[in-house]
């Protein structure tokens, strides 16, 4: 007979007593799930130490490259094969994961130091499409450790040369709200560049030839990754200077794009006009609209980002603007021999240029996922192409279904399974999850590059075949995100992680899911969220700790089980896992009620 012991205990651990303990005492059979997350766990840690062994000298922590100066091939190529590493620990992986991570972040600070790419541990003055893709891993470090020193000290002088805190650094004009060019950093906002200064060089002009790039002053959307950096200050240190900020920077952006019957503008001039150096048209500017470069492709980075960055602290006013975005879109799509179609770009022609859903995709799960409303799921539903339903046999690593490289974009078919439907999809998810390991691992090892031919972007477009279209990158944490955390992967240029829940080992001290502990999300509603916990060790008792949002945003008010429900009333309750037992639980909770903070149980809810 099935069966839960609801005990409200002490916390142990250095939890306080306010915390309740949920114990757990119901013997459940092993689910292949569970032992497939334990496994996939372990089997990063084994990636990351390969790629380690192939492409970072172990000594000083350099990517062993032939460095290059400029936006291309830079700093940002670099960290790009490492955007995800931070949150194989936060998952609860080995220790020695973050330890190798710290070598590398470390490592290539002092190495594009040298180089002079970087003043102040920062990018000296590039654009964000390549800053976030750099930054990537340092937006999730927090979460892994807060008490760093070093880091904390880093993520608010990084902040600061935005928020207007560090007055020697020009990037934002608080006048206009914008941020004064495309090219920005710690030595503030450059107004001129040559092509040079994008990184050409022999062999490498494509910036040359595709059109002026010498054009770079006013704000565009991909700025907008700079909300990550006061984001994370805010959540750190509680500090409300750095919410106003971004509350200020995206709300005169929320206007422009409300004034512009939502369509996000992609330039705005140094006099705070839409158009403003592009002959006054919305579309115009670098990476905009009708750029070569641009389009929904590039910009929507930026676009999702801010926005959603904007709603955490803000409020739904911003995802609004998310939902206007989405709708003017939608509205554009054309017919194709594959089905609709969006179109990327907007010029004098009006919309143009049709592309892949995938890239589209993620703006309606990121709507979604925030408000979980109706209307937003349908919208989401409307922009799917292939049909959730049709992708219920077909393998979830599928290049076709993702935005790229990043594990993303195919959110779409977990969200189906949140739904009640497709209940293979964790065995199906996790069991890719292997099989890009393994095409990881055989790109590494083919790979025939040496450290004085290659580039820093070389690991990552490096293919396993010819015919295989994926590159190389990172750690494979998709899977375990969705189906443990309940978020999506972090957007891996600049995005940050939000999810329904996170755990912790209060025996261990340290973030993730205790040793022999698994977790699966089973359903995410308004209300509620439903996860089923299980140890898969039979001779000893395990012990996790369950926070209600990525950053304890959201109060858990109750959680209930078969045979009873105990008050929680907080962001933490733990949960007492007898051998070899397991169970669902439903998490009550009350979404955006809390106020952020990096901090862990035992270290006090204050940030």
């Amino acid at each position: 007979m099935r069966y839960f012991t609801l005990l409200l205990l002490l916390a142990a651990a250095g939890l306080s007593a306010e915390n309740p303990v949920i114990r757990i005492s119901t013997p459940l059979k092993p689910p292949a799930w569970a032992h497939m997350e334990r496994a996939l766990l372990k089997e990063n840690a084994r990636l990351m130490e390969v790629f380690a062994r192939k492409y970072v000298n172990p000594h000083n922590g350099y990517l062993e490259v032939v460095e290059h100066w400029g936006g291309a091939d830079g700093p940002d190529d670099a960290m790009e094969n490492f955007f995800n590493w931070p949150l194989v620990y936060v998952l609860g992986g080995e220790e020695s994961t973050l330890d190798l991570f710290r070598l590398v972040w470390e490592g290539h600070l002092r190495q594009y130091t040298k180089l002079g790419m970087y003043h102040k541990e920062f990018i000296t003055a590039f654009d964000w499409e390549h800053t976030g893709e750099g930054m990537e891993p340092f937006f999730l470090l927090p979460l892994a450790d807060p008490d760093d020193a070093k880091n904390r000290e880093r993520a608010l002088r990084f902040a600061n040369f935005y928020t207007g805190r560090d007055p020697s650094v020009q990037n934002y004009d608080p006048q206009h709200k914008i941020i004064r060019s495309i090219l920005n950093g710690s030595r503030g906002a450059r107004l001129e560049a040559t092509p040079e200064y994008w990184g050409d060089r022999p062999g490498h002009d494509y910036f040359r030839k595709s059109g002026d790039w010498t054009q770079v002053k006013g704000d565009v959307p991909m700025n907008f990754g700079a909300t990550s950096l006061a984001v994370n200050a805010y959540i750190l240190t509680g500090d409300r200077h750095y919410r106003d900020w971004v509350l200020e920077y995206m709300g005169a952006w929320r206007e422009r794009a409300i004034a512009n019957k939502g369509w996000v503008p992609s330039i705005v001039g140094l006099n705070g006009q839409v158009g403003e150096g592009w002959q006054g048209k919305w579309y115009g500017g670098l990476m905009g609209w009708n750029w070569t470069f641009g389009g929904w492709g590039i910009l929507g980075r930026g676009v999702r980002t801010g926005f959603l960055n904007a709603a955490f602290l803000g409020g739904p006013d911003y995802l609004d603007v998310l939902r206007q975005q989405g709708q003017r879109l939608l509205e554009t799509r054309v017919k194709t021999p594959r089905g609709m179609a969006f179109l990327n770009k907007y010029g004098d022609q009006g919309p143009h240029g049709p592309s892949g859903g995938p890239l589209f995709e993620g703006l309606y799960s990121d709507i979604y996922l925030q408000s979980l409303e109706k209307r937003d799921l349908e919208a989401l539903r409307a922009a799917a192409n292939p049909a959730p339903s049709e992708r219920r046999s077909v393998p979830v690593w599928n290049f076709e279904n993702e935005a790229g490289r990043y594990e993303g974009g195919n959110e779409a078919s977990w969200i189906d399974y949140l739904e009640g439907n497709d209940p293979g999809y964790p065995e199906r998810a996790l069991g890719d999850a292997f099989s890009r390991i393994r095409y990881y691992v055989q790109a590494i090892r083919e790979d025939k590059s040496t450290p004085d031919t290659r580039q820093a972007d070389t690991p990552h477009i490096i293919r396993a075949s010819k015919e295989a279209p994926l590159s190389a990158v990172g750690a494979v944490t998709g899977a375990l995100v969705n189906l443990t955390l309940g978020g999506p992967q972090p957007l891996w240029a600049g995005g940050l992680l939000f999810s329904e829940v996170r755990y912790f080992d209060p025996a261990r001290r340290r973030p993730g899911l205790p040793e022999d502990v698994a977790a699966l999300i089973t359903r995410v509603a308004p209300d509620q969220v439903k996860v089923t916990l299980v140890n898969l060790n039979q001779t000893a008792a395990r012990t996790v700790t369950v926070q209600t949002g990525a950053y304890g945003e959201h109060t858990c008010e109750r959680v209930a089980s078969g045979s009873g429900t105990l008050a929680v009333n907080g962001r933490w309750f733990e949960v007492e896992l007898d051998p070899g037992a397991g169970g669902e639980l439903t998490i009550y909770r009350k979404k955006f009620s809390a106020q952020p903070a990096f901090r862990f149980p035992w270290q006090g809810a204050r940030p």
